[in-house]
């Protein structure tokens, strides 16, 4: 249903008989419809996931809602929701909760990085686990 109404929205918007205003409010009715829907949807379960893994309470919002499905193509649910859990076991994304956020995770490069992340040992304090740290020798 949410898919029809986006695709519908989308036409109109291409054929410019909306505004650039009122597609602002297009995302924002979307959210409230996977939100308030007795179904969750997959990107609902990715922000309970998201919570219970991380023992926080993030809401959803339309920022994370649409880069859940930018990448719906490439990505399950599951997929998503182990990246979540390997970064938890990144100390600096620990130490830094911020920056470790649904829109984060979501990122097509850090889903990938993550659902594959293994811990480093210990390394006398270099941060090569500083996900915002370039690996100068590669360059």
């Amino acid at each position: 249903m949410i898919a029809n109404f986006e695709s519908l929205m989308q036409r109109f918007s291409d054929f410019m008989l909306i505004t650039t205003e009122e597609s602002k409010h297009i995302d924002d009715f979307l959210l409230w419809v996977e939100v308030n829907t007795k179904k969750p949807t997959d990107y609902i379960r990715f922000v309970e996931g998201f919570n219970l893994i991380t023992g926080r309470k993030y809401t959803p919002t339309i920022e994370s809602r649409n880069a859940y499905y930018q990448n719906n193509a490439i990505y399950s649910l599951n997929d998503r929701l182990l990246a979540v859990k390997n970064a938890m076991k990144n100390d600096w994304l620990v130490a830094h909760p911020h920056k470790f956020t649904p829109v984060f995770i979501l990122q097509k490069e850090n889903t990938a990085q993550y659902m594959k992340y293994e811990p480093e040992n210990k390394n006398n304090g270099n941060s090569t686990n500083n996900p915002e740290t370039k690996n100068y020798n590669e360059i």
